[in-house]
């Protein structure tokens, strides 16, 4: 059997298209999907919180080590990389969110 709505074919009795997503049962009633309220605003006041929050861990470390008297190689690889990490989940999260702000216009939930 072919989906009506792509083409995709299916072998198996299945009540919605593994490619498209839609209805392969049409006297089925539609089913209604909630998404959750997802704040933007919020989310990126989170991930602004994470990265300072980051920033201060290291730098309160770095100063740590240096009372320590650590210099050179030892102090700035460790240092360098935190940075590194907290960048790059930094850099993840607000990767993240635009998807989720992608999607959200895509489904006329963002004007």
């Amino acid at each position: 059997m072919y989906c009506p709505f792509c083409g995709a074919e299916y072998t198996q009795k299945l009540n919605y298209c593994k490619r498209c997503g839609e209805n392969l049962n049409p006297g089925a009633p539609p089913v209604e999907v909630r998404l959750p309220h997802l704040s933007i605003p919020a989310l990126a006041c989170a991930i602004t919180v994470f990265g300072l929050g980051g920033l201060i861990v290291i730098f309160s470390a770095y100063y740590q080590l240096v009372k320590w008297g650590l210099r050179g190689e030892e102090l700035v690889v460790p240092f360098m990389g935190s940075l590194a990490l907290i960048g790059g989940v930094s850099a993840f999260l607000i990767y993240q969110l635009s998807r989720v702000i992608t999607a959200m216009q895509q489904t006329r939930h963002i004007i």
